[in-house]
Parts: structure tokens; C-alpha cells; sequence
């Protein structure tokens, strides 16, 4: 909940008392307070946490014309109560650590490095494009891998490789209600 206080000096509340005694002495007094900050107005918005779990992106790269696709849109808990503010949404955007990704080009052995440029993180040498991960709007993240990575140690076929360290690759949800109250979580998906 967001409250919103009324400002000082707005609204003031007036107040006049008259004591009188049995033989008709009377006295008065007069009272003013300030209603400013007294008043407060609740506006319900939009929240958003992040949920343990989810589905896993797995490319093959026996199929690299494949790309690996999942909604992780499931990683968050969002609650909208739109109220008088009126109808809201959810959107979905990546985030990266650049530098060093921890992985290896299978054809060139140079290291393979992280950025990001419109929304769309990539994975590069200094000559090639390895991947790249993007995010749709309803918050499904697709993998697209273009070369091949060093799997070490090579303990034989169809070998997982994750990207090594934490939050290298992280998907946010901003929620948003009508009257652009916004709340936002981050996960993060480098082992994802």
C-alpha cells in the first residue's frame, strides 16, 4: 500500500470553547490545527516477488539452428489490484553483468564475454557471436546459441555447461497499475 498525505497548510480545523461560571464569568479560548499530514489517502499497488524454482533453458548443441526457449515469468509472483487506478501490466526485461562469462569458443578458445544492447544480452569472442538471450513480453526468455562451448572437463557426450558465478544474467518484472504505481523484483537466471 501507498499513502499519500495531504500537505501542510491546506486544511485547517478551528476550534472555540467558552467557560462560564455559576455567577456568569466567562472565558473563551480558540484553537487551530493544522490538518496537513493528519489526513492520508491509501492507494493500493502492485506487487512483486520473486518465486524459487522454474523451468531450465537447455539448448542442444547437436542442433544449434534450435533455439531453447521457457517462461520465466513463473519466477515472479505478481499481485495487480487494479481498484479504482484501472488496468495495469507486466513487463519483463534482462539485465547483465558484462565482462566475463566464464565459458569458452569451442572453435577459437578465446573467452566468451557478456553484453547487452536494446534489451538483448550476447555472448562473444572478439570476432564472433557465441549466443544471445532475449525476452518477450509475456516473459518467455529464448536461448540462441550460434557456436559451440568448451565443456571441461569433457566427461563425454550431451554435458551440461551452465555459465559460471551469480547474477551475470538476471530477468526483471516491473508491475504497473493505472495509475503508474510500479513495483519490481529481479531474478537471477544465469543457471537458468
Amino acid at each position: 500500500t501507498q499513502y499519500l498525505d495531504l500537505p501542510l497548510n491546506l486544511i485547517e480545523l478551528r476550534g472555540v470553547a467558552t467557560i462560564a461560571d455559576r455567577d456568569g464569568d466567562s472565558t473563551s479560548d480558540s484553537v487551530s490545527i493544522d490538518l496537513g499530514g493528519n489526513i492520508r489517502f491509501a492507494d493500493d499497488g502492485p506487487r512483486v516477488s520473486t518465486t524459487p524454482g522454474g523451468p531450465v533453458l537447455v539448448l542442444d548443441e547437436s542442433f544449434l539452428a534450435v533455439d531453447a526457449t521457457a517462461d520465466l515469468s513463473s519466477l515472479f509472483t505478481t499481485t495487480l489490484d487494479f481498484g479504482a487506478d484501472g488496468a495495469g501490466m507486466v513487463a519483463y526485461q534482462l539485465g547483465t553483468t558484462v565482462g566475463p562469462s566464464g565459458l569458452m569458443d569451442a572453435l577459437t578458445g578465446e573467452s566468451v564475454n557478456l553484453s547487452i544492447v536494446d534489451g538483448v544480452i550476447y555472448g562473444r569472442t572478439t570476432a564472433h557471436e557465441v549466443f544471445r538471450v532475449s525476452v518477450a513480453e509475456d516473459g518467455v526468455v529464448a536461448f540462441d546459441q550460434s557456436r559451440a562451448v568448451i565443456h571441461s572437463p569433457d566427461s563425454g557426450p550431451d554435458q551440461t555447461r551452465f555459465l559460471t558465478g551469480a547474477n551475470l544474467i538476471t530477468l526483471t518484472a516491473t508491475a504497473t497499475d493505472g495509475d503508474s504505481d510500479t513495483a519490481t523484483a529481479t531474478a537471477d537466471i544465469t543457471g537458468y
